[in-house]
Parts: C-alpha cells; sequence; structure tokens
C-alpha cells in the first residue's frame, strides 16, 4: 500500500511526487508512454522561473532524476482501471496497486488537425513533434500548422534546416508569448500565413 499514486510523469506528475517524497510519503509513479510529457519535446523553455533557457528534455530529465533521488518508485505501465473508494486500487496491464491517495496527471495529447486523410500520412509526412522528426525534413519546404508557443517553436527549430517553412494560424494574432512572436517574425525563412 502506498501513501499517494500519481498517474502520468509529466511536469505536473513529477512535481507531486517531489512534493510528495519531501513530505515522507511513500510514492509510485506510473507512466505509459514518456517521462516528462510533452514538455519534453520542446526544444527550449525559456518561461520557467529560476531557468533562463534549458531545453524540455533535459528540464524532464531533470525532474525524473530529483524525483528518483528523494526515493520515488517509477513504473512504466499503463493504468487500465481505477477503483475511487479509498483505499484506491489502480490496476494496470502487469500489477494492481493501492494507495490512500491517487493524483492524476494524465497530461495532454497532440491535436489533429481533423482532416480526412491526416492519419493516413502520419510518420510520412505528418508529424506531430518538430523535435522527434524535424531532421526527416532537412532542405524541403515545410509547413507548421498553429499559433500558440509550440507551433512557434517548431517553426523556429525548422528553420535551421529547411528552406522554407510556412506557419499556418486560422487567426489575424498568435497565441503565443510576446518574445517569441517577435523572435518568429525576425527569421527571414519563416513565411506566415
Amino acid at each position: 500500500m502506498k501513501d499517494i499514486i500519481i498517474v502520468g510523469a509529466g511536469t505536473a506528475g513529477l512535481t507531486a511526487a517531489i512534493y510528495g517524497a519531501r513530505a515522507g510519503k511513500s510514492v509510485l509513479l506510473l507512466e505509459k508512454e514518456t517521462i516528462g510529457g510533452q514538455i519534453s519535446a520542446s526544444p527550449r523553455v525559456e518561461n520557467y522561473p529560476g531557468i533562463a533557457s534549458i531545453s524540455g528534455s533535459e528540464f524532464s530529465d531533470n525532474l525524473f532524476e530529483q524525483a528518483m533521488a528523494l526515493g520515488v518508485e517509477f513504473q512504466l505501465e499503463t493504468v487500465e482501471k481505477i477503483t475511487s473508494i479509498s483505499p484506491f486500487t489502480v490496476e494496470t496491464e502487469d500489477e494492481t496497486y493501492q494507495c490512500h491517495q491517487l493524483i492524476l496527471a494524465t497530461g495532454a495529447h497532440h491535436r489533429p488537425l481533423g482532416i480526412d486523410t491526416e492519419s493516413q500520412y502520419v510518420g510520412k509526412g505528418v508529424s506531430y513533434c518538430a523535435v522527434c522528426d524535424g531532421a526527416f525534413f532537412k532542405n524541403q519546404t515545410v509547413c507548421v500548422v498553429g499559433g500558440g508557443s509550440t507551433a512557434l517553436q517548431s517553426a523556429e527549430l525548422l528553420s535551421n534546416f529547411c528552406p522554407t517553412v510556412h506557419l499556418i494560424h486560422r487567426r489575424d494574432t498568435f497565441r503565443a508569448e510576446d518574445h517569441l512572436i517577435q523572435r518568429i517574425e525576425a527569421i527571414e525563412n519563416i513565411v506566415m500565413h
């Protein structure tokens, strides 16, 4: 029986694990995919207090190492069922765990555009991660769709090795941070639509 089980090892889940362990609680962290969540794919994080600039993967690795050093237990497993009666029972494909407190930090997922044939081209020209797949598009003209910080960071990254990056957004203004917008506007091979 654990004091706390946390489902999700992104920034929120890892932070909760660190705080739980520091409070003297036994903590089990369950994750089905990637340690660090979506931030681990960010080429540069510049809005975290006290850290001027860091890659998302380094940021995630640091959080994970800090949690492990505090005695947090970690399992790479998919949660299949939770019984919401205290004590909580958490079932994965391999094990059944119990805990007094449960934290769900399941994060977010990539948002597809919803184009009819989009899923057929994932891995064949359609990608949701410029950091992961950007090198496959070296010396090619590419498009990035979106107006938030992630889209602009992706366009900036791709502009380093693609001759033209088309940044497509459905609104008149971007939702990204102002300094990021200014940086993107100064890059000559990024064309905004």
